[in-house]
């Protein structure tokens, strides 16, 4: 099965959101800890607009996967939206004004290729 060039937009489109989505629940987790620890677990929950906005990116995040799989085969979905973890390290560093070590970058560049080796058998 060949990937269209719009299946692969919407996949990536997909893993930029959950990486942003895991962005917004490490920004909630923060905010919950804060308000827990001074408040309580029900006022933490009640009042962390982080987690709502974290809930509301998965929710929206989830119907477009459940879209996606109803189109395209897991065993060819499923490596690109793992690609989320990298957006999600991207975005925080870009977020906190760091950079990235060389390690890490090849790290991101080996799981590059082996999405494009996987997706090149499949076709």
């Amino acid at each position: 099965m060949k990937l269209s060039l719009l299946q692969f937009i919407c996949l990536v489109s997909y893993a930029i959101i959950m990486g942003g989505s895991q962005i917004l629940m490490a920004n909630a987790s923060s905010q919950l800890g804060n308000n827990y620890f001074s408040k309580g677990i029900f006022f933490a929950i009640t009042n962390s607009w982080w987690l709502y906005i974290a809930l509301i990116f998965y929710v929206f995040a989830t119907a477009v996967w459940l879209f996606l799989l109803y189109k395209i085969d897991i065993r060819i979905a499923y490596p690109i939206a793992s690609t989320a973890v990298i957006f999600a390290a991207l975005i925080q560093c870009y977020r906190d004004g760091k950079s990235l070590d060389t390690s890490y970058w090849l790290g991101l560049i080996f799981i590059v290729i082996g999405i494009g080796l996987i997706n090149l058998k499949q076709n």
